[in-house]
């Protein structure tokens, strides 16, 4: 859902109707807990540069996130304490960093350390890290790290980037809410406001799915395509050099020269150029193929 800034216009108004619905939904027979986001579950976090304490920048994957976020994604804590009650509502600059953050940029020892952010207004700012989180990522792939911050930002703050408010519940096993109960829910807690779609994670997976999968096509595509117009380029140009030696083929046969002396000697010029290519070749798709890795690893059919 998308609340109008009109009516929730500062990080309080915006925390307590959050607080409001995720109270609303816990409430529904059959729910574990609920959480909420500033994005859904399945989408890409949003990166934002932040300044660290050996003063060089980073810019880092960051979501916004509930009291019960971590609960409802199960996902444990390691180290510090999670978000509270006064994080949310006396607008406490703290944050939760994954455990990829803390190895990479802090050498495994984050609490306590400040990450520098320059709000819209230009002063300076910093996020104190009070927790550290387990990595969350697909099968196979290598984590990246990730910052967690109170939801909702400060609409003043360079990291409020997204006025939503995107709700996951978890439920205890065997149970499935109604759509209708859910939307009866929330227009309890909030009347003026409206559910923009539902979705169970099981329908989210192959939204996602499908768009990697339409990725890798394209770049399968293209790839075959490359390799088509390579192979007639280098067509082109072995046919170019042979033309223009034509004479000088002729005189080497004139004066002695055998037809596999000539055939060596048109393989030594074509294979120069093709033995560099394919070196070139090499080298950039392995980069290529290291970058699309995190893209596409786990795709099948």
């Amino acid at each position: 859902m998308l609340p109008p800034r009109q009516m929730y216009p500062d990080r309080q108004s915006l925390a307590m109707l959050a607080a409001r619905i995720t109270a609303a939904l816990r409430s529904i027979p059959g729910v574990e807990t609920a959480a909420a986001s500033d994005l859904p579950l399945h989408n890409d976090t949003y990166d934002y540069a932040f300044k660290l304490p050996d003063g060089h920048e980073a810019t880092v994957a960051t979501r916004a996130i509930s009291r019960d976020y971590l609960q409802a994604v199960r996902l444990s804590l390691l180290r510090g304490r999670p978000f509270d009650h006064a994080d949310f509502h006396d607008g406490a600059a703290v944050a939760l960093v994954n455990a990829a953050f803390a190895k990479r940029y802090l050498h495994d020892a984050a609490l306590g350390h400040l990450l520098g952010i320059t709000p819209r207004k230009g002063h300076s700012e910093s996020l104190r890290i009070v927790g550290v989180t387990a990595n969350a990522h697909a099968p196979g792939q290598a984590a990246s790290p990730v910052v967690f911050v109170p939801l909702p930002m400060d609409p003043n703050s360079a990291l409020a980037y997204s006025d939503g408010l995107h709700f996951l519940l978890r439920m205890h096993e065997g149970n499935t809410p109604s759509i209708a109960s859910v939307r009866a829910k929330v227009h309890q807690a909030a009347p003026a406001l409206a559910v923009a779609k539902l979705l169970p994670p099981s329908a989210q997976v192959p939204a996602v799915s499908a768009f990697l999968s339409t990725t890798s096509s394209i770049i399968a595509t293209a790839g075959l395509l490359a390799l088509l117009l390579a192979g007639m380029g280098l067509y082109a140009v072995m046919r170019v050099s042979v033309n223009a030696r034509t004479r000088e083929f002729g005189v080497r046969a004139a004066l002695g020269a055998s037809p596999r002396a000539l055939f060596a000697l048109i393989l030594r010029a074509g294979l120069r150029p093709l033995a560099i290519g394919l070196v070139v070749g090499s080298v950039l798709a392995v980069l290529l193929g290291m970058t699309a890795h995190a893209f596409l690893l786990g795709l099948s059919g």
